[in-house]
Formats: C-alpha cells, sequence, structure tokens
C-alpha cells in the first residue's frame, strides 16, 4: 500500500471517528470506521493487510505511534527517541538504529501525552517535569525545557518508561 494511500484512508478514518455521537473517537469504532473508509475510497486490502492496517492505526490515532511495534518486541529493552534526528533501540545490551523517524516534534509531545495523561499527569511548559508510576513494575519520567531560539513552543524532552524487565523509552527533541 503507498504512503497515500495510507493518508487518504488515515484522514476517512479519523473523520468518521469523529462523527461519534458525543464527538469523542472510539478505539472500539475503529475497524467499523476503517472498512467504510476503505468502501468510500474504493480500495481492496487483502484480509492479512487488513489487520496490519488497523493496527498500525490504532498504534497511530490511540496509543504511542511508530514506537508501539518496538514496545511490543519481547527483545526490546530501551527505546531512546533523539527528536527529529533518530529512534534507537537496546537488544541484548547492544544499541542499534531502529528504521523508525519523526519529523514534527508535535507528533513526540502528543505520543509523551498519551503515556502520561492517564496517569491523570501533564507535560507542557507550566509542568515541565514529570516522575509517575505507569503500571506496579514500570514508571515515566519526563522533562520538558523550552528553547530561546524560538518563540513557538519548541521543547527539549526526555522520556522513560520501564516495564518489569527493565523496558524503557527515552524521548528528546
Amino acid at each position: 500500500m503507498t504512503i497515500a494511500a495510507r493518508a487518504r484512508i488515515e484522514r476517512g478514518v479519523v473523520a468518521r471517528l469523529r462523527e461519534a455521537p458525543d464527538g469523542r473517537p472510539r478505539r472500539e469504532h475503529l475497524a467499523a470506521a476503517v472498512r467504510e473508509t476503505l468502501i468510500h475510497e474504493r480500495i481492496v486490502v487483502p484480509a492479512g493487510e487488513l489487520r496490519s492496517l488497523e493496527r498500525w492505526l490504532d498504534d497511530r490515532l490511540f496509543g504511542l505511534g511508530e514506537l508501539a511495534p518496538l514496545l511490543r518486541d519481547d527483545n526490546v529493552t530501551e527505546v531512546m527517541v533523539n527528536g527529529l534526528r533518530g529512534v534507537w533501540v537496546e537488544r541484548a545490551g547492544r544499541l542499534e538504529e531502529s528504521a523508525v523517524r519523526f519529523t514534527d516534534p508535535e507528533e513526540i509531545l502528543v505520543l509523551m501525552e498519551r503515556l502520561v495523561a492517564p496517569l491523570g499527569r501533564r507535560i507542557d511548559l507550566a509542568s515541565p517535569l514529570v516522575d509517575a508510576r505507569l503500571s506496579r513494575r514500570s514508571h515515566s519520567s519526563a522533562r520538558c525545557s523550552p528553547s530561546a531560539a524560538s518563540r513557538r513552543e519548541r521543547l527539549a524532552r526526555t522520556i522513560s518508561s520501564g516495564t518489569a524487565r527493565s523496558r524503557a523509552a527515552r524521548w528528546t527533541t
């Protein structure tokens, strides 16, 4: 599937999810929104690819986006986001560069907010530090500071998120 087709599908799915009676997109409506969008856009997708597309959209719209597959990988013990410069992972004690790249610092901020919002926490210029327990054996730490080079909220961020095996995600923009 081409990038352009994926982008058209994503726009269509987002539009359909926003049509919810209360205006709040819900994860449980994703599969129906994908099917409706594919019919409307006249795109045929094989069943296996459809499941992959739904997983990608779920990660992108409700989860941790491009980082989700890395965090699901049992061999990955740490994920480090170095802003727009790249994403690195640790496997078996060795660092390796991943294929994941962010092109927009706002996308990193959204993912950070998704990580801490369910805990009743926030990360922004007014609240630049977060250290919160995510689950029984995992935690998230984030630091956010403004850059004097821009009037816009340009942020430098670092996030750590560990699991029972000390899995972590570090983010910097």
